[in-house]
């Protein structure tokens, strides 16, 4: 979780993290949480656990009808978004037994967030219901869109850590810049024996942060002398840090994705705790790709 501290700390971030490929909100998203919270009865006590910036209060138009409340360990993610919507009541802590009073919520949301904190998250959520109180989330599924993708680039970025791609790109950047001929050839014979992997696995996967971080390279190293020498390392320290980090966020989302084993385990622990779940099934945006999600509805029953 420390990871995504760092990502909310970054400067000109869309508040909504899962978007198309034009940063746009999909579709399906916007109208299944319409469809969820919007006709809700006024006053209604909502909170958004591991909210964000409030990707999901931002698909609603009767939002300053409800008692919404959002929770986050990220201050700066819900700086973002009280900064937009200033009638939800932010809570900048951890969810555990003392977060707030029992039965104090009419409903309980999450949307790509619960399930980062496994049991210790979803167990806290029976208590914080009422009797007949409700819960819906949308939590990552293992082999899905997002899932597949997420695998995808921590293969090509494992790669390119494993392989010292970018420490190797470092060296011939530098041996460019004292202008020998045997610290260039030294350089670059290390550099190529391993770039040839990391080009062919761009071949086949190509977008993603590996991507990204091949192209850039590959782009200063052949066009060296335009680059000014400082610039260039610089470039590449940086992108070593968040090659790191991404390596970490990728992972926990994976480790977070959950299968139909987790999802009979939950119902069946919820359901020891008074919390019925109603529904658990695929979330798809398009019925032609793989689901993005478990969809999630429960009821407190006691």
């Amino acid at each position: 979780m420390d990871k995504w501290l760092e990502y909310w700390q970054q400067d000109k971030l869309q508040p909504d993290v899962f978007t198309d490929k034009n940063g746009n909100k999909h579709q399906a998203l916007l109208e299944f949480w319409q469809a969820n919270l919007g006709k809700v009865s006024t006053n209604t006590s909502v909170i958004d656990i591991a909210s964000g910036a409030g990707a999901v209060f931002r698909c609603l138009t009767n939002l300053s009808e409800i008692d919404a409340h959002a929770l986050d360990i990220s201050a700066d993610a819900l700086a973002i978004l009280q900064q937009d919507m200033p009638s939800v009541t932010v809570h900048a802590t951890y969810l555990n037994d003392t977060s707030f009073s029992d039965t104090t919520f009419d409903m309980v949301i999450s949307q790509f967030g619960i399930e980062y904190l496994g049991w210790a998250g979803f167990s806290q959520v029976p208590r914080l219901l009422h009797a007949g109180a409700k819960c819906v989330f949308l939590c990552h599924i293992e082999d899905g869109a997002v899932d597949i993708t997420t695998q995808q680039s921590l293969v090509g970025l494992k790669l390119i850590a494993d392989s010292q791609f970018l420490q190797k790109a470092r060296v011939v950047a530098e041996a460019f810049k004292q202008d020998q001929r045997s610290l260039v050839e030294e350089a670059v014979t290390a550099f190529m024996a391993v770039e040839p992997p990391v080009a062919k696995y761009c071949d086949e996967v190509p977008s993603g942060h590996h991507q990204y971080l091949y192209d850039g390279v590959k782009t200063m190293l052949s066009n060296y002398n335009q680059y000014d020498h400082s610039q260039l390392i610089a470039w590449i320290e940086t992108a070593l840090v968040q090659m790191n980090e991404n390596i970490e966020r990728l992972s926990s989302m994976h480790k977070a994705a959950m299968n139909q084993n987790d999802i009979n385990t939950l119902k069946n622990n919820l359901a020891e705790l008074g919390l019925v779940i109603d529904k658990a099934e695929p979330f798809y945006l398009r019925a032609q790709d793989p689901p993005v999600a478990w969809e999630i509805h429960g009821t407190q029953s006691s």
